[in-house]
């Protein structure tokens, strides 16, 4: 039994979303302030366990001007109904408008279950309104609305005609909580006709299980904490458990045998005087006997006394000892263990249990949080234990160990509002447009094996920047620190070669990022093997995939050098290639372009790890003659790291032209 997906309208940024959830990992990722965080707050304001209040500022922005258009609609309604009778049905619509327009939040909660379920359901059917017998699935909804509408739309009327100065909103924040309130239904997702059935809330608590860890845990690795987080969670974990009964029945038997002995032996020297004195204020045994009785409890004892240490080199130290990757790692791991003991005790057994984990990665290096993610899912596996997680991540790492399809994406749109885009839907769209010969199906998998690098930050990226060697990769964070607009924003950086950029067109349009390609112009004879050859040779054409079949879409050299600004450009994307500087110079590849541009500067260039070999007897006009020459030698590919070095290291050079045009693009958007 598992939850299929849920819609979320009129919370902070989810102004109306859908959200798939996968049947067991799902990863919610986007750039930051996406309002990633914002789903599981509105589970835990619904379903959580404290049951958390909502507040004014939890409502959408975008929907706060609803409140103005209701009250609108009610002052309509109220100048029709003076008018009596004759326009009693015009301003009953006109109310029924009115209340419809105030707005509510709202949590849909869509289950789908299998025959294995059916016996589970008998608890439950008051949530299940489908007749249908070949149909397993059963719908509900969460919402925080006005009950009374027209008593709210009537306060409101009132306060507005008071405080005229008071902006609509203003008003509402402060009679809301008189009239806001949750509310639970079950509905029939395919059939509006069947009239939704108010659900008592403790139905809601025993049907679903609601658990969180919170991103910012109350971790100290300072040695004034004395809060002991890792104790306290692990002494809960005596509360729950099965396999600590017996032991614990077992250490009861021995406080008891200690607790006589305390009385026999020990309680009459420690207490025997003060009984004494006692009895000389009057106090009369054959009145009142006072006696000293040992009372033992074994989880008090374990709870108030236990300590957890750690052995090092053979000193017991404290949780403190250990930095916060580690305490953290410690600690989320007790609460997934407390969480799926608390399911397995759960009787009735609930309908579905979803997990909440914000950014795990915390404090954890980037080795951790792979094996976190891989070992959670082994964790869950061996409990068969029906659990959803959702985890919020800004991880490549985690996102590299878990399944493509498995990733959601939170993109930010307008009026502070966010849209989901499943990735498993991306799949499907683009394994639908595969040919008989499912041409398109090796550009996913590609994609697939590029996130298992550990390199997908493309999808917490305020935009993307995809080169094609080792030298621009190397250099452009250089560049991009420079820039006083790019330097605020989080630029993903993707090396993917000359023959790949184009694998990834469909999945950034899919998440809607900005995205820069710098490419070499790769120009080539036309004729024969189409061997290399200088950019200014007649009729030379390109060898470039993207050049060809993407932006611009155009093969001759001499076209790609005439190209426009906006012929580089294509909705999200531009494409940024070696043009001609001033002095009409024009390089076949960054290093040629580089060293054209730098002539002056590497004029008998003696320092550095690979450029003075190349450069220190070589004059400017030099330089220019052979740039094309050095760049084509034999040994040349093995020394582009070095040159790349070489370039930070270099405390003046001019950066290529087309680099230049390129990165203002991305910075100012304009085309």
């Amino acid at each position: 039994m598992q939850i299929k997906k849920a819609e979320v309208e009129n919370f902070r940024k989810l102004k109306n979303v859908t959200i798939d959830l996968d049947d067991s990992v799902t990863l919610i990722v986007g750039r930051n302030n996406s309002g990633k965080t914002s789903l599981s707050e509105v589970f835990n304001k619904f379903l959580g366990p404290n049951n958390p209040g909502f507040t004014f500022d939890d409502f959408s922005f975008s929907v706060l001007s609803d409140y103005s258009d209701a009250l609108n609609l009610y002052e309509e309604y109220l100048e029709l109904h003076a008018l009596g009778e004759e326009k009693e049905d015009e301003s009953k619509i006109k109310l029924q408008e009115a209340k419809t327009k105030i707005p509510s939040i709202i949590l849909n909660i869509y289950i789908e279950y299998g025959e294995q379920d059916d016996d589970s359901l008998g608890g439950f059917s008051e949530l299940n309104l489908n007749l249908d017998d070949s149909r397993r699935d059963i719908s509900v909804s969460c919402r925080y609305c006005i009950i009374e509408g027209e008593k709210f739309l009537s306060t409101l009327h009132d306060q507005h005609i008071q405080n005229k100065d008071l902006q609509i909103t203003h008003i509402v924040e402060n009679i809301y909580s008189d009239f806001y309130a949750k509310a639970y239904f079950a509905f029939d997702k395919e059939n509006q006709d069947i009239i939704p059935r108010s659900i008592n809330p403790r139905q809601i608590e025993n049907a679903f299980i609601l658990s969180l860890i919170c991103a910012q845990r109350d971790l100290d690795d300072q040695s004034y904490d004395k809060k002991g987080r890792i104790a306290k969670c692990m002494s809960s974990f005596l509360d729950i458990s099965k396999v600590n009964e017996e032991n614990i029945k077992n250490l009861e038997e021995r406080l008891s045998d200690l607790a006589k002995k305390m009385e026999q032996d020990d309680h009459p020297l420690i207490y025997g005087p003060i009984i004494e004195d006692l009895k000389k204020f009057g106090i009369k045994e054959e009145d009142s006997k006072i006696i000293t009785k040992a009372l033992f409890d074994a989880k008090t004892i374990l709870k108030n006394s236990s300590r957890f240490l750690y052995d090092m080199a053979g000193r017991n130290v404290p949780e403190s000892y250990n930095g916060l990757g580690y305490s953290n790692l410690i600690y989320i791991t007790l609460q997934i263990s407390i969480f799926c003991q608390l399911f397995e005790k759960r009787i009735p057994r609930s309908l579905s249990h979803i997990l909440f984990i914000e950014e795990p990665e915390a404090h954890l290096h980037p080795q951790m949080q792979m094996v976190f993610i891989r070992k959670i899912k082994e964790f869950i596996r061996q409990k068969e234990w029906n659990v959803q997680v959702v985890i919020t991540t800004h991880s490549s790492q985690i996102l590299s160990d878990c399944e493509f399809k498995c990733i959601r994406y939170f993109e930010i749109k307008e009026n502070y509002c966010v849209d989901v885009k499943n990735i498993e839907v991306f799949i499907a769209n683009q394994n639908a447009q595969a040919d008989e010969n499912a041409k398109r199906l090796p550009g996913i998998r590609f994609l697939e094996k590029y996130m298992n690098l550990g390199t997908c930050n493309l999808f917490f990226a305020d935009k993307i920047i995809m080169v094609e060697g080792i030298t621009e990769k190397i250099i452009l964070p250089q560049l991009i620190k420079k820039d006083p607009i790019l330097s605020s924003e989080y630029i993903s950086l993707l090396e993917v070669g000359g023959a790949c950029a184009h694998l990834f067109k469909e999945l950034i349009s899919f998440i809607n990022v900005k995205t820069l390609i710098i490419t070499d112009i790769d120009s080539c004879s036309p004729d024969g093997h189409h061997s290399a050859c200088p950019v200014m040779d007649r009729n030379a054409i390109t060898s470039n995939a993207v050049l060809k079949s993407w932006i611009p879409q155009k093969s001759n050299i001499a076209d790609l050098l005439s190209c426009s600004k906006k012929d580089k450009s294509q909705g999200l994307f531009r494409v940024a290639y070696q043009i001609p500087d001033k002095k009409g110079l024009c390089g076949r590849s960054f290093e040629e372009a580089f060293f054209l541009a730098n002539a002056e500067n590497l004029e008998k260039y003696s320092e550095g790890l690979v450029l003075h070999e190349l450069f220190e007897n070589l004059t400017k006009n030099e330089i220019i003659d052979q740039a094309y020459n050095i760049t084509r030698s034999d040994n040349f590919n093995s020394k582009k790291s070095g040159i790349a070095m070489d370039i930070l290291l270099m405390e003046k050079c001019n950066i290529p032209r087309y680099i230049k045009e390129g990165l203002k693009w991305l910075a100012e958007n304009y085309d």
